[in-house]
Order: C-alpha cells, then structure tokens, then sequence
C-alpha cells in the first residue's frame, strides 16, 4: 500500500521544477480540502435536516448527493490529472472541489443570504487564481455569479442570528481560508526565489558558455577544436560528468564519435564507436530533426538507451551542431541528475552547439587551406625540381651535341680576324684566355702590354660552348656597359650557332632518310630474295664504299652455336 502511494503521488516526473512546484501546491490544497470536507460531512449536520452530508447521501432532495459527487469526482480527477502530468487540468481541480464543497450548497440551502456564503465565493476565487491564474480568475468568478443569481431569485427572507452549526462551519471555512492562504504566500516566495534561482543560474550557464565558445573560437586544429570542447565543458557545468561529440561521416549516414572525456571516452573512441542517422537513439533522433533532445531515465517516454560504459547516466541531453540549416553532427551531455537540462538550460547549450559547429568549420577550413597550400607548395617544389632536371638534361645533351658535331668535323671549330692586317683565318688553337672563359664560364679580362684581352664565353641554354676572345688597345673604351654588350654578344652568338648546327642536323637527318628510303624502294622492286640481297649489297658498297658485303639469312647451324657458347 505504500509502494502504491509513494508512487501514485510521485510528481518529480515533472520536466522542470516550476512544473514540480505548482503540482506539489496543487496536490497540498486538495488534501487539505479533502480532509476538512471530509471532517464536515461526518461530523456536521447539515442544518436543513439535522444530519451530516454523509448521512443525508441519497436524500430525497439530492443536495447532499450532489454535493459529495462533486466533490469526491473533482478530487478524483485532480489526482489521477496530476499523475499523468496534465497540470493545466489539475490546476482547475481544488476550485472544483470547492464549489461543490461549499459553494453549490448556497443555491440549494442559505441561499446566499448569510455573510458565511460571501466567504465560500471568496474562497472559490482565490483558489482558482491562486492556481490557474488568470484563467481561474475569469472561471472561477463566472462560476461563483452563476450560482449566486438563483440564490438571490429564490431568496424571500434575511435571516438575523447564525445557528451554532453555522459558526462550526464558519471556523472550519476560516481555517482552511487560513491555511490556503498561507500556501499561497509560500507559492510566491517559492516562485521569486525560483525566479532569481533561474536568473542566476542562467547567468551563470552564459557566462560559461561564452568563455568556453571564446575559448575554443581561437583554436586552428579540429583534434584541438574537438578535444578542448569536451574538456571545457565537462569542467566548467557541474551537473555534466561526461560530454561527446559527434560528427557525420561523408555519406551522412552515421554520426561518427570524434571526441569523448575520461577513460570511458577512449575506450569507446578505440572502438570506432557510431550511430546511424535516425537510429532509435538520442543522437541518432537529433542529427536526423535537427532538434534538442532531453531523455531522462525515469520516464517512459524517451529514446535513452542505456549505456554499459556508462551506467550512472540519469539524464541525456544532446544538441544538434548547426551550420544554417545544415546539421554536421551533435553535442552530447551526459548527468547523474535527473532533474538536470531544465527547459530554460537548453537554449543556452544550443547556443554553446552552435558556437562549437562554426569553430569546426572554421578549423576545417584552415585545415583544407593548410593542406591545399602544403599540395601547392609540393607541386612547386616539384616543378621546380623537374624544372632543373631538364635545364640539366638541357645542358648535357646540348654539351653531348657539339663534342659529335665537333667529332663528325673531325677537327676544332675557330676563326681568328685581325682587322688590322686584313686577315681571316681558321684557328683550332685555344689562348690560355678563351681557355678559363670557357672552364669558369665568367667573362675574363687580361692586360698585355699596352693592349687589354677580354675574353667571354659562348652559351646555349647555360651550357658553355665555346668562347671568344677581343684584344684592345689601351686608348679603346671598356667599361661595364661594354662588358654587358659583349656578353649579351656572346649569347646571341651562341644561339645562332646552335640554330646553325640544328639546321645541318636536320639536313644530314633528312639525306640519311632519303638514302634509307632509296635503297628500300630498290629492294621491294626485286621479285625474289636472292636479288632483294644483290641489290642490298651493291646500295650498301655504293653509298658506304663497302669492299665486301656479307649477307645471311636464317639461323646458324647448331654446332656453330655449341662451338660459340664454348668460347
């Protein structure tokens, strides 16, 4: 039977506390008026027949039937009201209970023609602005006036002295206005003090909020962003013990746990631990609405799940982390309060969801940023390397076809102009001068007698080619302009000598073409292969000056080729 009351009166299911306070004032008033009515039905006697209510229940006149049905149904209904926490209901219920208890009767009875009648009416209307407020202001009095027009139609006569049962019922009606009316002080001690309560606390929960968003605002790595989240905030609220964050994958598929506190945390971020989109859970039913969800494990109604890691969670409260209207993953608090996450608490956590989703987008944007500059700067440095490798390969075969070009010439390349004399001659021989410009690739400058040799070097595409020398004498002009000049001379001269070489290439390339498609077009007029080898060796002795031609056809024989591996 305990069990059965302890648990029927339970109102702490209540979400938040000004909820659970106005329920426990409801239920209070209803017992004390359930008691005192109950006193006066027993022990009372009603003054139009002598007997109390109870005893009167079922008369002819049906005053007392009505009277204990009403009453006894309006707690009835105020009970079972509270129980399933419909409070807007129940708040109705004890002004219900008063009306028949007290007022109804002057319609049938006194007729409202005592003073005590004006007391009840009072009564009835405290009792529903004390609950209901406004709307138990405005009921209660159109129920009060409804019931008072027929006691004044039918009222014939004022009576002069009360009876010492109207002075009982008067002193159980004080009383009970007594204590109603202390209640309702208390109500409204309880709720200023509620209000400051919350005022603070909610002061207390921004500022909060907005040192960890701070906090986390200036952080540039997402582990960092992630990781200093979770430990901000399970510091710094005192009713959280443990605190996640989820992430959706690429697919939008899963949420994919990213950061957890404690060692439960590591455990399950070891694990791969995920929930799928939608998933009957409460992350899984927020990254799918887009909503805040409170799930508490006292009640019946919720998606909390248990977790084995976590045994000691009362109450869960997840967040969804929003970039306008796209949802990329959820805030997940978890407490050993069942009472924690009040309404009020939740438009400040999403506040505190919101801040966390913008840091990892922007931390995820300086990470592509990051590595896109990292990708670049590959790329560069990767050009820049192959960029190299062809001035290098540039310069070796630049260096590998002048020494064939010179080899196929069969001699060195020079000429030698003395302007004085009027003489032009070819010249192979390298002064010590032209020598060290074409070693160190630097222009030279050397004094002689009275004269000056200059010497600098021939280049194509930085590979050093030649060089040639100037001899002045010593009235000429030379200064650093005119070094510039015969440097820049030196590399256009380098270049027309390479083109020069380029153009006998391609002709020595084009007649060596030529003469491989003449002596093929001789080959395929012959009709059969001994003549096809006649032509191919008197082509070969007419362009090579061969002085014999040995031609084969097949395979060798095969102690020939034992004979070969042998040696």
């Amino acid at each position: 039977m305990n069990s059965f009351l302890t648990n029927f009166f339970y109102l702490d299911s209540y979400e938040s506390r000004t909820e659970r306070d106005r329920a426990h004032l409801t239920l209070s008033i209803t017992m004390v008026l359930a008691i005192l009515y109950t006193i006066y039905s027993l022990a009372l006697p009603i003054p139009s027949t002598g007997r109390s209510m109870f005893a009167s229940f079922g008369a002819s006149t049906g005053f007392a039937t009505v009277n204990l049905l009403g009453f006894y149904g309006g707690l009835i209904i105020t009970l079972v009201t509270l129980r399933i926490r419909r409070l807007p209901i129940a708040l109705f219920g004890p002004a219900i209970m008063w009306y028949f208890g007290a007022v109804i009767d002057n319609a049938f009875v006194s007729l409202w023609t005592r003073p005590l009648d004006a007391v009840e009416g009072v009564g009835m209307i405290l009792l529903g602005t004390l609950l209901a407020e406004q709307r138990g202001l405005r009921w209660s009095t159109v129920a009060v006036l409804a019931t008072i027009l027929p006691g004044f139609a039918a009222r014939t006569e004022i009576p002069t002295a009360q009876s010492l049962t109207d002075m009982s019922i008067l002193l159980l009606q004080l009383g009970g206005m007594a204590i109603i009316i202390s209640l309702f002080l208390r109500s409204q001690r309880v709720s200023r003090e509620e209000g400051a309560e919350i005022a603070g606390k909610e002061s207390r929960l921004a500022q909060i909020t907005t040192e960890i968003a701070g906090r986390i605002s200036h952080r540039t790595d997402l582990n960092s962003v992630l990781n200093t989240t979770v430990e901000l905030i399970n510091d710094g609220y005192a009713n959280v013990y443990h605190v996640q964050v989820f992430l959706l994958d690429a697919d939008r598929r899963n949420a994919q746990l990213v950061a957890s506190t404690g060692a439960v945390g590591k455990l399950l971020m070891n694990r791969g631990h995920s929930l799928p989109v939608g998933s009957l859970s409460v992350i899984g039913q927020v990254v799918l609405r887009g909503e805040p969800i409170v799930a508490r494990s006292s009640s019946s109604q919720t998606v909390h799940r248990r977790n084995e890691f976590l045994p000691e969670t009362r109450a869960e409260a997840a967040f969804p982390l929003r970039l306008g209207d796209s949802v990329i993953g959820a805030l997940d608090l978890q407490s050993k309060q069942d009472d924690a996450f009040e309404a009020s608490d939740l438009p400040i956590f999403q506040s505190l969801a919101d801040s966390i989703a913008i840091s990892i987008d922007n931390a995820r944007l300086f990470q592509q940023t990051e590595e896109r500059l990292r990708e670049n700067q590959r790329l560069v440095d990767e050009a820049t390397r192959t960029a190299a490798e062809v001035e290098l390969l540039n310069r070796q075969l630049t260096r590998t076809f002048w020494t064939e070009y010179a080899a196929d010439k069969k001699q060195q390349i020079g000429l030698s102009v003395d302007f004085q004399e009027d003489q032009k001659q070819s010249d192979e021989r390298w002064t010590p001068t032209l020598k060290q410009a074409a070693e160190s690739n630097l222009p030279i400058q050397e004094q002689q007698g009275d004269g000056r040799l200059v010497a600098v070097p021939l280049r194509v595409r930085g590979q050093v080619i030649g060089a040639m020398e100037f001899e002045l004498d010593s009235q000429g002009k030379f200064g650093p302009e005119e070094l510039v000049l015969l440097e820049e001379v030196g590399e256009q001269l380098g270049m027309a000598a390479e083109n020069s070489r380029l153009f006998e290439t391609t002709q020595r390339y084009a007649q060596r073409e030529a003469l491989v498609n003449e002596i093929a077009n001789r080959m395929q007029a012959t009709s059969n292969v001994e003549m096809t080898l006649n032509e191919a060796a008197r082509s070969l002795k007419q362009y090579l000056g061969a002085n014999r031609v040995s031609i084969r056809l097949g395979t060798p024989p095969a102690e020939m080729v034992k004979e070969s591996n042998r040696t």
